[in-house]
Parts: structure tokens; C-alpha cells; sequence
């Protein structure tokens, strides 16, 4: 049995509703959120938010579950599983992916510390994270995180990163 994980992109605003539905289907998910803090009319006030917005991972064995997979794709709030195949499997996320992305939870949230200051069109590299190592082009800054495009999953996938996991410095 060889359980690996899938990242299914939902409808906008429809991850939780995916999740659930998806979960009760008997395959086990993965959420990841953390807190943003608000400022607005002279309030602040601290809200959760998706870390990827858009998208959440399924587990599944591709061969075990081969009748039971494709039925995600028919989930209320799914659009889809990303990076199917021409052979129509889904290809999964690299190995350690999902469970670096939970070790850097607490309490189910992801948390961010004081940030560091990063230009939009600046080259940084990602120093902490299940994405160590690789190279990211900062696109807006978002107070405490930072929108980044990388390029994985066989493309360049936008994603939103803590200001602690980045370096200014790209090592090349």
C-alpha cells in the first residue's frame, strides 16, 4: 500500500467545503491556514486564511483506491486534481512534502514571526519549508507573508510564504 498526496485545486472560497466532502469519502486531507492580522477602521482584527489559497491535499493509494479517486473530481467545491497525466493518474506531491508543511504547524495553524523587508521583482530563496533550497520571484508583498511564484508541480504555481522561509539571497 503506497499512500501518497494529491493537490486537488478547489473553487474559489470552496476549500473547506471540499475538504469535508472530500473527507467524507474516507480520504484523508490536509488544510493548510494560519492567522492574518487585519487593520481596517481603526480596528485590527486577526482572521485565518488559507496558505494556499485555492487548493488542499488529498491522500490516496493510486492503485488500492483506483475506483474511488476519480470520484474527488465530482466533489461539491472541487475543480480539480492537479498535474493528471496523459495515462489520467494524478501525479503526487514530492515525497515529505505534506508532512514538512505539518511539522511547521501549531495548533493546525501555520505561524509567521517579525518580517524581513522583500521588493516586488526581487529573487529570494526559500530557506525554511517544505520548499528549502529553491528559487522564488516575489510578486506583491502582503504584510507578514509574501506572494511568491515557484516553480514545482511541473509549472510556476504562485504561492503565499512566510517573510521568516525567505532569503534575500538566492545562492547563484
Amino acid at each position: 500500500m503506497t499512500i501518497r498526496e494529491y493537490v486537488i485545486r478547489t473553487k474559489f472560497t470552496q476549500e473547506v467545503r471540499a475538504m469535508i466532502g472530500i473527507a467524507s469519502q474516507g480520504f484523508e486531507t490536509y488544510y493548510p491556514i494560519y492567522n492574518k492580522t487585519i487593520r481596517h477602521a481603526h480596528r485590527t482584527e486577526t482572521v485565518t486564511r488559507p496558505l494556499f489559497p485555492c487548493y488542499l491535499f488529498a491522500a490516496f493509494d493510486i492503485e488500492l483506491d483506483k475506483d474511488r479517486w476519480p470520484r474527488i473530481m465530482h466533489t461539491r467545491g472541487v475543480e480539480t486534481i492537479l498535474g493528471i497525466e496523459t495515462a489520467g493518474h494524478p501525479i503526487p506531491v514530492p515525497t515529505g512534502f505534506v508532512e514538512q508543511l505539518k511539522r511547521e504547524t501549531k495548533d493546525g495553524l501555520m505561524h509567521a514571526d517579525e518580517p524581513d523587508h522583500f521588493r516586488g521583482g526581487e529573487r529570494v530563496r526559500v530557506e525554511s519549508g517544505p520548499f528549502t533550497g529553491l528559487s522564488a520571484l516575489v510578486e506583491l508583498d502582503d504584510g507578514r507573508r509574501v506572494k511568491c511564484l515557484l516553480d514545482i508541480l511541473g509549472g510556476k504555481t504562485r504561492i503565499s510564504l512566510p517573510r521568516e522561509a525567505l532569503s534575500s539571497r538566492t545562492g547563484g
